[in-house]
């Protein structure tokens, strides 16, 4: 099952690498802070922290402080809440774990991620849920649910005991995505005209978006695909060098770049999408969509 704080913890792998000494150095809270207005805190190791330094707390949500003096020996600092667009916690408990000085900030691996999951899978990559309806002669629209992103397949199963698949063609029904909330309370429906046997139960295979909020239902492949895409957001934007004359040429020649970073993210944006088509491609397989109704052509003469 997919968590926050795994995918977290995922892309940091990829950031820094497995060995602890790579990443930001930690620090320990000495007492505990009380409110989200609380600006006089105390860290074990007052050494580590001078002015201007960053303290972002290592779980979920990230809250990063300024410091506004050097750490004093055995008294407290001063520091800035809610810096770098996080907000300010209730509280937070001794010896609850603050990063010093992240380059890439918590809060920023979270957004990332709820980006990837609202905005970078869907079409290409979805769940398939199921739904069930009864027909009824003479009635041809029946709602389906909000979350439904398009129809893959109408079918019927067992007619007359027999365990058989009685796939519905698709000249016999026809999925409307977005109509007016008049007509439907969820903003689309399925047209249906025809099937089996009017007695027996119509099921439904729907697509439906992956979302942040259900990332403990998302399968394996998607959770292994979204620290790769997460860790291009982080890397992308960085310095490209200039064009520059290269021997023998009177004309520049552009240089891909000399940051190390904007190779990475190359290397992990082609990752992304290369597993998010493979990821395509097994859901196309696994559950085929129908063919689409065509009408054949006729030769005159």
């Amino acid at each position: 099952m997919a968590t926050l704080a795994g995918l977290v913890e995922d892309v940091y792998g990829m950031l820094y690498g497995m060995a602890q000494v790579e990443r930001p150095k930690e620090d320990t809270l000495a007492s505990a802070v009380s409110s989200n207005s609380d600006v006089t805190w105390r860290f074990d190791t007052t050494t580590l922290w001078n002015r201007g330094d960053y303290a972002e707390y290592a779980g979920t949500g990230g809250e990063i402080v300024v410091f506004t003096e050097d750490h004093p020996p055995g008294a407290d600092a001063t520091v800035r809440r809610a810096q770098r667009g996080t907000t300010a916690a209730s509280s937070y408990a001794q010896g609850d774990v603050f990063y010093r000085n992240p380059v890439f900030p918590r809060y920023m691996i979270e957004r990332f991620i709820e980006e990837t999951f609202d905005m970078d899978l869907w079409p290409l990559v979805w769940t398939t849920a199921e739904t069930t309806l009864t027909f009824a002669p003479g009635s041809t629209t029946y709602e389906m649910p909000a979350e439904c992103g398009d129809v893959v397949q109408v079918y019927q199963v067992d007619l007359n005991s027999d365990g058989k698949f009685y796939p519905i063609d698709q000249e016999n029904w026809d999925y409307v995505p977005v109509v007016a909330a008049a007509e439907s309370t969820n903003g689309n429906f399925l047209r249906l005209f025809a099937v089996h046997d009017a007695a027996e139960t119509v099921y439904v295979t729907y697509k439906r978006q992956p979302t942040y909020s259900d990332i403990a239902n998302v399968s394996a492949n998607i959770a292994a695909m979204v620290p790769w895409n997460v860790v291009g957001k982080l890397l992308a934007g960085t310095r490209v060098s200039p064009h520059r004359i290269a021997p023998g040429r009177a004309r520049p020649v552009v240089n891909a770049s000399d940051s190390q970073l904007s190779r990475d993210f190359e290397a992990f944006n082609v990752m992304f999408r290369r597993m998010r088509q493979d990821e395509n491609r097994r859901l196309r397989r696994e559950v085929p969509i129908q063919r689409r109704f065509r009408r054949r052509r006729v030769r005159l003469g």
